[in-house]
């Protein structure tokens, strides 16, 4: 439903004030940073809990690699003007 509502809303804009979205700025280079992100958290997640078996410490260092990548990611397209 909120896909439909989704795509409706985007025709609507495009027929009543001719506005053209951004897909690429908009839905493709934040997917591409949400990847990297997932693979970089779900990598840190798995190494340190390995290291040190506690599931709050392996967390943690998840939570903190998930804000550095996705961030940096973005930062790094937004630089490259991508």
């Amino acid at each position: 439903f909120p896909i439909i509502i989704f795509i409706l809303n985007i025709i609507s804009l495009y027929r009543c004030i001719g506005y053209n979205m951004e897909y690429r700025q908009t839905f493709i280079i934040p997917l591409i940073c949400a990847c990297i992100m997932g693979a970089a958290t779900g990598l840190t997640y798995y190494c340190v809990y390995k290291l040190v078996s506690s599931n709050i410490i392996a967390l943690i260092f998840a939570f903190a690699a998930a804000a550095v990548s996705y961030f940096g990611s973005m930062y790094l397209a937004k630089k490259k003007h991508l």
